[in-house]
Parts: structure tokens; sequence; C-alpha cells
């Protein structure tokens, strides 16, 4: 448990130095914008670009001493950061602050402009880094969301799940029966619906960040989505893994033992009250041929009743 906490803490500081350097980046491409105006041509006056990118240059000055405060306090150690951020509401404060940030860039018509210019070659660092600020910052928004961070004297009083090993345990008493011949596998062959990578990618996109809250698991049979996985494991929300076939089975014993609770739970009601967990599976085709992933979905299919479980599942065929 010690060891899992300092890793949830030098995440936690690794991802304020990763937004500070954003920030810092971001300030200095507008910077750059502001003192070029003719980078934007004909569309808007000098005035008007300077008054504009000034705002936003102001709304980043605001967090000067925030940032000072977070570079003074980022090698504490973790009790005394707790403390400290408890006491004086550290990354609250800094989050809030970008988020004031992204708000006043997207109320200025000539960032827009920008957003929109199609010569990357001029301003696409500037876009990436803003995009690179927003999502360091959800990230950001999901640690702050954890008990220890907004109150280091509270108990965790969640109920005891069990461990990734004890699963494993439970999920190897399921003895593989081993593969289906070829010509047997040919005959009960399903079919699965097809998407492009592109589109799978969109859509936990979608529900890790447009959907207001819940959890994203996304199982991947080979490693098609292996970058994208390794980036977005490091929100609390999202839950993904590429070609391991014994984290994907922890995976969905984990959504068949919420999807139970939840059962018991909501017995009498007519939907769910929890938040919702989506499953996303790309190369079902593949990962159905493994008897104990097998049986874990067909035990998540026949049991799951959306309206009172609140868990979606999106099952794709892929790597044929």
């Amino acid at each position: 448990m010690k060891k899992a906490a300092q890793t949830s803490h030098q995440l936690l500081i690794q991802k304020l130095l990763v937004s500070i350097h954003y920030l810092t980046l971001f300030k200095d491409e507008i910077i750059l914008v502001e003192k070029t105006p003719s980078l934007l041509g004909n569309s808007f006056s000098v005035i008007d670009i300077q008054r504009e990118l000034g705002d936003i240059l102001a709304t980043i000055e605001l967090l000067s001493k925030q940032e000072k405060l977070i570079r003074s306090t980022f090698w504490y150690d973790e009790a005394s950061f707790k403390l400290m951020n408890h006491s004086l509401d550290i990354v609250g404060t800094w989050v809030r602050g970008i988020d004031n940030i992204l708000q006043t860039c997207q109320s200025k018509s000539v960032f827009q402009e920008i957003l929109g210019d199609d010569r990357p070659h001029i301003f696409g660092v500037l876009a990436d880094v803003f995009s690179s600020l927003k999502l360091i910052n959800l990230s950001l928004k999901e640690e702050s969301e954890e008990t220890f961070l907004l109150d280091p004297f509270k108990v965790n009083l969640q109920p005891k799940r069990l461990s990734k090993e004890q699963l494993l345990e439970k999920i190897d008493a399921m003895v593989p029966e081993g593969f289906k011949d070829e010509e047997e596998e040919s005959e009960a062959e399903q079919k699965y619906e097809v998407a492009e990578r592109s589109e799978v990618v969109k859509l936990f996109r979608h529900y890790l960040f447009d959907s207001g809250g819940g959890q994203v698991y996304v199982i991947d049979a080979k490693d098609e989505l292996e970058k994208e996985i390794e980036l977005y494991n490091s929100f609390n929300r999202f839950k993904g893994i590429s070609d391991d076939i014994s984290t994907s089975l922890v995976y969905i014993e984990e959504i068949v033992d919420e999807m139970e609770e939840r059962l018991k739970k909501n017995a009498t009601e007519e939907t769910a009250t929890e938040p919702p967990i989506y499953l996303v599976v790309y190369g079902l085709n593949l990962l159905m041929k493994d008897s104990r992933f097998e049986a874990l979905m067909s035990e998540l299919k026949t049991k799951n009743l959306f309206k009172k479980t609140s868990i979606f599942m999106y099952t794709y065929q892929a790597y044929d």
C-alpha cells in the first residue's frame, strides 16, 4: 500500500510539472503571435490581435505565484505535501487557473481563428500545446478527486476490492479448454462488428472526456491501440491494456464483479444510480479464442441489464 501511495504522489507531481512545462510553451507561442500579428494576415486588425492575445497572457500571468508555490513544494515528502495542499489548495487553485486560461482562449475570436488555421507549419505547435494543456489539466482533475488530496485526514471508506493477484488466482481456476480446431472454428465462427482503429479511439475518447464521468475500460487484443492506451492510462477513470490476456481477464472480472454488486443493490430500482462503466474491446474475435475470456464475456452479456447496471459494452473485430 505504501509503495502504491508513493507512486500516486509521484505521478501527481509529475503531472503538475508537465502542466507547468506546457503552460510555459503555450505562453511563448502566444507571445510570438502577439509580436508578429502579420501571421494572421488581414483577418483582424493589429489592435484586436494584440488586445485579445494580451487578455490571454494576462490570465496566464495570474498563475505565476501559484507556479512558484508548486516549484517550492514539489520536492516535499508525500505527507508534507498533502498537508500543504490541504491548507493552500495547491492543486485545486492551479487546475482552476488553467481552466480559466482555456476558457479565455475559447472566448477569443482571434484564438479561434488560430485553431482553425489550415497552416500547420505556422500555428501547429501552438495548437498542439493547447491540446496538451487541456489534456494534462483533465488528468490533474482526476487526481484532485482523490480523497487524500481533498482532505488528508479523511479515511477511505470504499469497500475493499480484490487485488490483481487475487483476481488472477480466481481466473487461473478457470482452466482453459484450449483452442477450437480450424474446422470447428470456421463452423462456429461469429461475426463481430468491424470498426476502423481511428473510430474506436474516438469512441473511448468521447466516453473519457465528453460523457460527464464514468469508468472506461479498453482492451486491445494486439497492439494497434497501444500508444493511446499508454497515454490515457494516466487518467484514474481509464484502464487500458494491449496484447496481455492475463490483465484483460482481470479487467473483465472486475466488471463482472461490479455488475453483480450493482444488480444486488438495484434489485428494486428501475435504473442504476452509479456512474456508468464503458467497456471497449478491439479484436474480440481473437480474444474469444481463449475459453476463460469467452466464459467471462458470456457471463457479462447474459447478466448485464444496462438500465440496472449502467454498464455498456462495445466490441469490435480486428486483426483479420
